[in-house]
């Protein structure tokens, strides 16, 4: 019996900015826009995805236009155990400042997003032990998270997202290679558009559930 690909639906409605399942043992991009990703070659990719081991672990993306945006998805997911203080997930980001971040706070296991402002704002949620974590942000309203699928509430100010920056993406760590994220980091989505909740839930359960030796491409 086939299975129905949310993913490929995403795609086949040009929703998709990016999609990398590091899982697969490469950083390629399946989303149909060529936003490959470049390892370092500190960086090991194994069945539970990509681990930054060393200082200069990273996965870098090159900037272009399908990732400039100021309305979108970004879901992650990983293994979110070791929370190591303002540690990036994904970072659309360069000296001049940041059009989209996705952090993590130590302190209170939290899942922050920084914009272009640049302004970091905190999920109050225990987000530590969790599998998946999904964030809408749309220029001028307040970013939502998600949390295995399952929406985490609103974040308190409107998001303040320019779609000007020709910064590399960069998943795993900050661009001058601090900040680096603690834990494997299995898959990561990003929409051109924001996801409804029932959207949400179906990426969370496609991707947790994906078998990469069933592949859906």
């Amino acid at each position: 019996m086939s299975r129905r690909s949310f993913l490929l639906d995403l795609k086949a409605e040009g929703a998709l900015a990016l999609w990398h399942d590091y899982r697969r043992g490469d950083a390629q991009d399946m989303s149909g826009n060529g936003n490959h990703g470049t390892p370092t070659d500190s960086v090991i990719l194994d069945r539970n995805g990509a681990k930054f081991p060393a200082t200069a672990s990273i996965i870098t993306v090159a900037d272009h236009l399908s990732l400039r945006l100021t309305a979108l998805s970004i879901v992650v997911l990983g293994q979110f155990q070791n929370f190591l203080d303002n540690a990036r997930i994904i970072s659309k980001r360069d000296v001049s400042g940041s059009s989209y971040e996705m952090v993590l706070k130590n302190a209170a296991s939290q899942l922050g997003i920084v914009d272009s402002t640049p302004t970091q704002q905190l999920l109050t949620q225990q987000t530590k032990g969790t599998n998946c974590f999904g964030l809408n942000a749309t220029n001028g309203e307040k970013p939502e998270a998600f949390v295995d699928g399952i929406s985490g509430g609103l974040y308190g100010a409107n998001a303040v997202l320019t779609d000007t920056s020709a910064s590399v993406l960069n998943i795993g760590s900050f661009y001058n290679l601090t900040f680096k994220f603690g834990d494997h980091i299995g898959a990561v989505v990003i929409a051109n558009r924001v996801l409804t909740a029932t959207e949400h839930a179906k990426l969370y359960g496609e991707l947790a559930n994906q078998d990469w030796g069933q592949r859906v491409l």
